[in-house]
């Protein structure tokens, strides 16, 4: 879908709605001046300018049938898509609707799942509480076993001590008995005087022989109990190692039941998760169900829409057609008209001072305004400047873009010529873009196309060959960029990457009498004189309505400007500091200034990577707020111009009429100074950089001086010769320095890229050293948004952004200004600084 609404935005709708105006406008005025019986030569004059036109109108009404053609098949599908959108639209409604009762049901399973999931995490709890019980009662046991294995060997020690007691008994009783017989012998011994003793000693004999048994007895016994207490000893011991392993065995249990209960707690919170989102998910399902139905109605609204816009598209045809029948009418009369004689036709001859020699007659090598005037003129592109910054066709009639943004498919126009009359073809398109990029070329115009595949690798030497440009046939081009760059279409309508005849190119005539496709085809060139161009006849648009062009490179010696107006040297004169004043005051042609604003942005650059005080934002803002711009747009723009709030000019995508620009305010500049560490201004006086023998710019830098000054900052001013002054050396030595900038394709990119992006630093346009990363990503992400909305809001950030930073202090954006004699018609001031003169016509009564 989006590759369609691209190939619609490539056609010229807009534009040949615009074009036919001045041309419609020339065929009634030529109409109404042509004279029933006048000057031969006026009426010659005027049928040719009425075939002109008629022949230029009836290539833009052609032009015109061929885009509301594109247009309604472009609707068509567009209507087929849409068709086919309400179809899969109808699905998913119905598909959503079956999800929201699925995700209705899942929800409630969610919510009876984490019931479950709740009991049994309770239930684990108790197991727990059991576990931990189970484990205090078996310490218990293995302590009281450990108790009484602890009360048997005492038992045991208590045994053992009585067997010894046992032991000594035995042995008193031994030696009583033996005592008991050596008394009885010594009583038998004394006769009837020891028979008593004898009867004593007897029984004493027969106590210690029954005390002995006795003593016998208890040993027995006691090592009887020796023995069971060994027994018990074993007991105890098998108990407390089975009372260890049910400890081990209930500590494992318990870890279990521990795992179990953790477990239990994050299933219990995972399914509690899962209803909510469960329930977040119907009440979503509800709404898909709310949006889809809404897109439904939208869907409808929209075929609504495609319906009549392809009844407004059948409508313009059949307008067309009659506008077609109309100009043939037209060339009917055209036909009829009394014809002269072309001697008898005076040649349109227009004459404007460019004021300076073009640098080069090669426009794949130019880069200055002065060398655009002529070789925009002579060159075309794939692509053309509209009448604004728009984008229309111009070597290519069409163009697609593919879903991803980075292939670009170009239609040529079949018929289209260069000036020694050989048809444009495909191959012409990849030899001009790939010789821009070939390092021999030298061109200054490379970053216009290097963002073509492959495009780096021939800037490198590496081949000659851009593999991201393919041919399809004669008539079709492919370019396919390494990311999406929405300028790219600009880039293409510059004049540095204007389309040269190979042929013309590799004789090295371009240099010296150069060949193109454009509305005017070269004549003769004298260096310091004068350029001359003259009317491409076969020119694809139609032929100009001028005969020939010469465009003086300054005025005769001792003439002045109001002299060569008034003498009729010339019909054009660029007005500037120099020369406004003079005709602004002049009866005459005071009244015939024509003023417009232009893509152009003075500043004075801040040192930002010197470092030192500008390295800081708030000295930069201090030194925005020390400059009194208007002063400056009075005394040096006579009051032609408007100050800036940053670099970003009227006219250009991303420039915000409310952001305000800093006012001149000394306090407010001071407190700045304080606020960045520097209460009594600055310690080193800072210098800036001005052109030699430029006097605008040291007057300019005079005021800066004395308004600096005011706030502790003393400015030394430095005159350089020009190439000097913009040289990446000087640029790094400075802290200031005066330039303007002026857009080349009417992009926010062309203007801010080179400028701020921190890869460009130096000659590659950001003289100024400033880095930052912010700035940095949102112009990468710039370049590939294509919405005009979005595209809009996101420049009008970055804009506000480096305004903020003030890398300038931005002085003003000032508007062209020039005059052209009464008799000049059809010419139109241009955002770009471009002047067109295929539309030009003269009308000397």
């Amino acid at each position: 879908m989006k590759s369609l609404w691209a190939r619609i935005r490539g056609q010229k709708v807009a534009t040949i709605m615009q074009d036919p105006p001045p041309i419609v406008d020339t065929v009634t005025a030529t109409a109404s001046n042509t004279p029933a019986t006048s000057d031969a030569q006026q009426s010659a004059t005027t049928i040719f300018q009425h075939d002109v036109a008629y022949t230029r109108l009836k290539h833009a009404v052609s032009e015109l049938q061929g885009t509301i053609k594109q247009l309604e098949i472009c609707l068509t599908e567009i209507q087929e898509g849409q068709q086919k959108h309400e179809l899969g639209l109808s699905k998913t409604l119905t598909t959503v609707e079956l999800l929201s009762a699925t995700t209705q049901e899942v929800a409630a399973s969610a919510e009876e799942s984490a019931s479950v999931a709740s009991q049994a995490d309770a239930l684990a709890v108790q197991g727990r509480g059991a576990v931990k019980e189970a484990h205090i009662q078996m310490a218990r046991i293995a302590e009281t076993v450990h108790k009484t294995g602890d009360t048997v060997i005492q038992l045991g020690q208590r045994t053992t001590a009585i067997t010894r007691i046992v032991d000594v008994i035995q042995q008193i009783a031994n030696q009583t008995n033996l005592l008991s017989l050596n008394a009885a012998i010594e009583a038998a011994r004394a006769g009837d005087a020891g028979r008593g003793f004898a009867v004593v000693a007897g029984e004493v004999r027969k106590l210690s022989e029954q005390s002995a048994a006795q003593a016998q007895q208890i040993a027995g016994v006691i090592d009887e109990i020796g023995k069971e207490i060994k027994l018990v000893t074993s007991h105890m011991d098998e108990s407390l190692a089975a009372v260890d392993a049910g400890n081990a065995v209930v500590n494992q249990a318990g870890q279990a039941l521990e795992d179990i209960v953790e477990a239990a707690d994050q299933v219990s919170e995972m399914v509690e998760q899962i209803s909510n989102a469960a329930s977040e998910q119907a009440e979503g399902s509800q709404q898909i169900v709310l949006v889809s139905n809404a897109l439904a109605e939208l869907a409808a609204t929209v075929s609504y829409s495609i319906d009549k816009a392809l009844m407004d598209a059948a409508q313009q045809q059949a307008a067309l057609e009659q506008l077609t029948a109309l100009t043939g009418h037209l060339g009917d009369i055209s036909a009829n008209l009394p014809r002269q004689s072309t001697a008898e036709r005076p040649l349109q001859r227009y004459a404007w001072c460019i004021g300076n020699d073009p640098i080069t007659l090669d426009p794949q090598l130019s880069n200055d305004m002065t060398t655009t005037h002529l070789l925009s003129e002579i060159f075309v592109g794939l692509t053309r400047f509209g009448p604004d910054t728009g984008i229309v066709p111009g070597l290519a009639q069409a163009w697609d873009l593919s879903a991803d943004g980075r292939t670009w498919t170009f239609q040529l126009r079949r018929g289209a010529k260069f000036h020694n009359g050989r048809e444009v073809k495909a191959r012409d398109i990849k030899y001009s873009l790939e010789r821009i990029l070939r390092p021999e070329t030298g061109s200054p115009n490379t970053w216009l196309v290097e963002m073509i595949e492959g495009a780096k690798e021939v800037m490198s030497g590496q081949t000659s060959n851009v593999r991201g440009i393919t041919l399809s046939g004669d008539y079709t081009v492919k370019i396919t960029l390494e990311k999406p760059y929405h300028p790219f279409l600009a880039n293409l309508a510059y004049t540095g990457t204007s389309i040269l005849p190979q042929e013309v190119v590799e004789s090295g005539h371009h240099l010296t009498h150069p060949i193109g496709a454009g509305p005017f085809q070269f004549v003769s060139y004298e260096p310091g004189e004068k350029a001359v161009i003259k009317a491409f006849t076969e020119f694809y648009n139609g032929r100009p309505f001028l005969d020939e062009v010469e465009l003086l490179v300054k005025l005769p010696d001792g003439l002045t400007d109001i002299e060569a107006l008034s003498t009729g040297m010339v019909d054009l004169l660029q007005l500037n500091a120099r020369n406004l004043e003079s005709v602004q005051g002049h009866p005459r042609y005071g009244k015939l200034i024509r003023r417009g604003p232009v893509l152009r942005t003075a500043h004075i650059g801040l040192n930002c990577g010197k470092g030192g005080p500008l390295g800081n934002p708030l000295v930069r803002q201090a030194i925005n707020l020390a400059i009194n711009k208007q002063v400056v747009i009075d005394q040096f723009y006579n009051g032609n111009a408007r100050v800036s709030a940053g670099p970003l000019p009227p006219g250009c995508l991303g420039h915000d009429e409310n952001l305000p620009p800093y006012p001149f305010d000394l306090n407010a500049a001071k407190a700045k100074l304080r606020e960045a560490g520097y209460p009594n201004g600055l310690h080193e006086p800072l210098s800036i950089h001005t052109r030699e023998g430029n006097q605008m710019q040291q007057k300019q830098a005079a005021l800066f001086q004395d308004w600096l000054g005011q706030i502790g900052i003393q400015l030394e001013i430095r005159e350089l010769p020009w190439a000097e002054m913009v040289s990446t050396a000087a640029m790094r030595r400075c802290d200031m320095h005066m330039l303007t900038w002026i857009g080349d394709t009417g992009d926010p990119d062309n203007f801010l890229q080179p400028l701020f992006n921190s890869s460009n630093h130096g000659d590659m346009g950001n003289r100024t050293f400033f880095s930052n990363a912010e700035v940095d990503t949102l112009l990468e992400q710039g370049q590939a948004i294509r919405d005009p909305r979005q595209r809009r809001k996101h420049y009008e950030k970055l804009h506000r952004l480096i305004s903020e930073q003030a890398p300038w202090v931005f002085l003003c954006h000032d508007d062209q200004l020039l005059v052209t004699q009464p008799h000049v018609r059809g010419f139109s001031l241009h955002h770009l600084g471009i002047i067109r003169l295929e539309n030009v016509w003269l009308d000397r009564d």
